[in-house]
């Protein structure tokens, strides 16, 4: 009798209510931490698409968090913002909602806000939510879900969230894997998945863009064609955004530091480092990056880059040994895309090393070790072009001799980093000689 009184109150929503709402029966979790200030969200629902379970998530900056699910209306979700941006605390943006709301009857809330550092949080669950339905406040998270497998989903959520030590990130992603079972949304269970799609976010106190894919961790995964599980997609993705690799930028300015600044863009253009204008010449920044491909660029607000009209000016940045972009002489601005890999995992693509050895080397390269300049002398054959690269194989530099009948070439070495790196030695048709020069 259950089931068709929830029937009929259905049909009764879609045929005589003015209203948009969609049914995202779903479990969710939203959470904060008084110490770092992060604020987080994060859930999954049996709609597989990119709007699935993540549409139910809104994070007001420097705030709180706010989920509403089950028949998910705009309206409800927008009007909890503007009561949590006006000051209202969890418990009174839910009285509102349920006075002043549409069909608070069928709606479920969670929210949590960091309250100057004593979090406060509430949560609501109308009487026609499908079953099974639960939701539970703790002291900084609220946990909910409708229409589930058992409401064990969300208490083993709130177990797993509860004993996992780490940042907000890592207990909001063990929460959903406390949920992940068959049919955890129960009509994902003919499938053998919990879920369609899933998703989690963190925004941390730095953020300055709430918008989906913004915030410093916002990742979000759903079932395209074929069948898999989304929560261990997305614990796949956050361990991958979780390793990083330190870069080191060394940037001296020309004799205007105001005129440049320069910033990291990922693959997605959004800016995850940047710097300038300066009032000083020598800057070193060091910043931890994810693994991924992205693009440093630098900017001249005069049009004169930074070397060498108005002094001897240079940038370099590395990762250990590694010279991911250098230079000084441009003009308004100059691109370089770089990528950052987990070296350990990593296959690289090596070439024959092939050093001449006997009484006499074709080629001298002195001094070696060296620290600034570096003479290249053919004992023999003219030297038309030289390259250099590092240790990994990745190309650091390659000249052609202006004076082809040359038997010596000088080479710069100053703004190198340590460490080993491979010379090798072209004339007019072939390779003539390669070689090991150690810079210190």
């Amino acid at each position: 009798m259950k089931f068709f009184s929830n029937c009929f109150f259905l049909l009764y929503l879609i045929l005589c209510l003015p209203i948009t709402l969609e049914a995202q029966h779903t479990f969710s979790i939203v959470a904060v931490d008084p110490e770092t200030g992060e604020i987080g969200s994060a859930g999954a629902t049996c709609i597989n698409s990119e709007d699935g379970a993540r549409d139910v998530s809104d994070i007001v900056l420097g705030v709180g968090a706010i989920n509403t699910q089950a028949f998910w209306i705009p309206a409800n979700q927008q009007a909890a913002t503007k009561r949590m941006e006006a000051g209202d605390s969890p418990e009174q943006i839910i009285q509102w909602l349920v006075q002043n709301g549409e069909v608070p009857d069928s709606a479920q809330y969670i929210i949590a806000d960091l309250n100057g550092g004593a979090p406060r949080t509430a949560g609501y669950t109308g009487d026609k939510v499908f079953d099974k339905k639960l939701h539970i406040a703790g002291s900084n998270y609220a946990i909910a879900g409708n229409i589930l497998l058992s409401k064990d989903v969300i208490l083993d959520m709130e177990k797993a969230f509860l004993q996992t030590e780490g940042t907000l990130a890592d207990k909001l992603m063990a929460a959903l894997q406390g949920a992940k079972r068959p049919g955890a949304d129960s009509r994902c269970l003919q499938d053998g998945v919990s879920s369609g799609s899933a998703y989690l976010r963190v925004a941390k106190p730095s953020d300055t863009d709430n918008s989906y894919g913004k915030l410093s961790l916002d990742l979000n995964v759903w079932i395209t064609t074929d069948i898999f599980e989304p929560i261990d997609a997305l614990q796949k993705e956050y361990d991958n955004s979780t390793q990083c690799t330190e870069v080191t930028l060394k940037l001296k300015t020309d004799n205007y530091p105001e005129e440049t600044s320069w910033e990291i863009q990922d693959k997605n253009k959004k800016v995850v480092a940047s710097g300038g204008p300066y009032n000083k010449e020598l800057i070193t920044i060091k910043k931890c990056l994810p693994f991924g491909d992205y693009t440093f660029i630098i900017k001249d607000t005069y049009g004169d880059g930074i070397c060498c009209r108005y002094g001897r000016g240079n940038y370099r940045l590395t990762s250990g040994e590694r010279v991911l972009a250098s230079g000084g002489s441009f003009r308004y601005s100059e691109k370089t895309a770089f990528s950052l890999q987990n070296l350990k995992k990593t296959k690289f693509k090596k070439e024959e090393v092939i050093v001449a050895v006997g009484e006499k080397d074709q080629v001298t390269i002195y001094p070696n070790p060296a620290t600034n300049i570096v003479t290249i002398k053919s004992n023999g054959n003219p030297i038309f072009s030289y390259e250099i690269r590092d240790a990994y194989g990745k190309l650091i530099e390659k000249r052609e001799n202006k004076r082809k009948s040359a038997t010596s070439v000088y080479l710069d070495v100053v703004n190198y980093n340590s460490g080993v790196y491979f010379v090798t030695i072209y004339d007019e048709f072939q390779k003539i000689h390669v070689d090991r020069l150690i810079v210190r």
